[in-house]
């Protein structure tokens, strides 16, 4: 009798023993699945954060194509400018059809549908071409519709993977920093279509895109020396600071009169190289930032899957211990009750 209760306690401390393994390796495919939920729903951000900044940049050539109408007030400029138009008007219901199929993300909607409304307010203000308040309608760009779809795209990645990304800390401040540029190419291009004289209110909002025309300092919130050796080759900080400085030199100086030495096209261009060389630096950070999380998914994925299979493995041995400790139990009653007889 001594031999079958030693080999009951010896069968329980078994199934105490994996179960204590089950419920561990529970606790962590719950985590596992967790971390891979996480890294699913940061993949689909980036997604949406790249829908969007197709959004911002058919309304940075639209705004270029609404400076210079209003400068020239040329009706060939404003068939071109309604052109724009329609493709932003396309990209902004494709964006709404998107989150309408996403439905987890369908909140969103709102504030694209007002950051829209703001832009159609904008669209009369350059139909009316209401010169009096030009500074105010280039600061209405910035302040309603870029630093809106931007800070959109901040709160949504706030409290995700991305939140506590370098690189998407840098990628931000790249965005706004294209936003500044694209707003100044469109203001100066306004400028130079229209040879318009200068005004206090005029140099003053250009000043201040002027002061917002700073490139980030890649080496405070990067540990990766590769990554950071190829923004720095991109956006070179020793060059790229004084890219359009001769310009913008020329410009200001001949402000008075309104007779410019600069042409708009070659304004234009090197506006354009300097921007191309943010988005440049972007599309890295955004690449790099996707390819980390899809490798950092399919491991944990993998983890997952292992995981599963092993709880899977270890629920079948701690059924069949429980069947054996279960019929250990009923012989030792049988064998009770024979002796008993």
């Amino acid at each position: 009798m001594k031999i079958k209760n030693s080999k009951s306690i010896f069968f329980l401390f078994i199934i105490i023993t994996v179960m204590s393994i089950m419920f561990g390796l529970f606790y962590y495919v719950s985590i596992s699945y967790s971390d891979y939920r996480d890294k699913n729903e940061a993949i689909e951000h980036i997604v949406l954060i790249n829908k969007f900044d197709a959004v911002l940049s058919n309304i940075d050539e639209e705004k270029l194509c609404s400076a210079i109408y209003m400068g020239t007030k040329n009706k060939k400029e404003l068939k071109k400018l309604k052109v724009y138009r329609e493709f932003v008007d396309l990209e902004v219901e494709q964006l709404l059809g998107f989150l309408d199929k996403h439905r987890e993300k369908s909140y969103y909607k709102e504030s694209i549908k007002d950051i829209f409304k703001n832009l159609n307010y904008i669209r009369t203000r350059v139909d009316i071409i209401n010169m009096d308040n030009r500074g105010t309608l280039f600061e209405y760009y910035t302040n309603k519709i870029d630093n809106k779809l931007i800070g959109l795209i901040q709160n949504m990645v706030q409290e995700s993977l991305l939140g506590n990304s370098g690189r998407f800390y840098y990628y931000m401040k790249l965005s706004k920093l294209k936003e500044n540029l694209n707003t100044e190419k469109a203001f100066i291009s306004f400028i130079l279509s229209g040879s318009i004289k200068m005004n206090s209110q005029d140099l003053l909002l250009w000043e201040n895109f002027i002061k917002n025309d700073i490139s980030p300092n890649f080496y405070k919130r990067l540990d990766n020396v590769v990554t950071i050796a190829k923004l720095t080759q991109i956006i070179n900080p020793k060059i790229f600071p004084i890219m359009t400085d001769e310009l913008r030199g020329k410009i200001f100086i001949n402000s008075i009169d309104g007779r410019y030495s600069i042409s708009l096209m070659n304004w234009i261009k090197q506006s354009v190289q300097k921007i191309q060389k943010v988005d440049s630096a972007k599309k890295l950070l955004i690449i790099e930032l996707e390819n980390n999380i899809k490798n950092e998914l399919n491991s944990s994925k993998d983890i997952t899957i292992k995981l599963t299979i092993a709880t899977i493995l270890i629920f079948i041995l701690f059924i069949t211990l429980v069947y054996l400790f279960r019929n250990n139990i009923i012989n030792n009653r049988l064998l009770v009750d024979t002796l008993k007889d």
